[in-house]
């Protein structure tokens, strides 16, 4: 599309403040895009550890469950459990 030589918008982009316009609304741009790839990775971050919160009340139910069980069998029982539980 090409624009009239005695156009508005010619004459516009030809003016010292559209530029200074144009440069604000480019930071603007790079802003925002900053902002949304550091609001996804928080993001991420955040599933990710609700996810790892979830498997460890998994394993901290499971192991409750498997005390319970050994201490109904035997009221004296001396054996240590082991943890299924891994590191974050």
């Amino acid at each position: 599309m090409t624009i009239p030589s005695g156009s508005w918008l010619q004459k516009t982009r030809r003016c010292p403040w559209w530029k200074t316009v144009q440069v604000n609304i480019n930071e603007l741009k790079e802003g925002n895009l900053d902002f949304w790839l550091r609001f996804i990775t928080i993001f991420e971050h955040i599933q990710r550890y609700d996810s790892s919160i979830e498997d460890l009340q998994a394993d901290v139910s499971k192991l409750t469950t498997t005390t319970k069980k050994k201490q109904d069998r035997s009221s004296t029982s001396k054996y240590a459990l082991r943890s299924n539980v891994r590191p974050l």
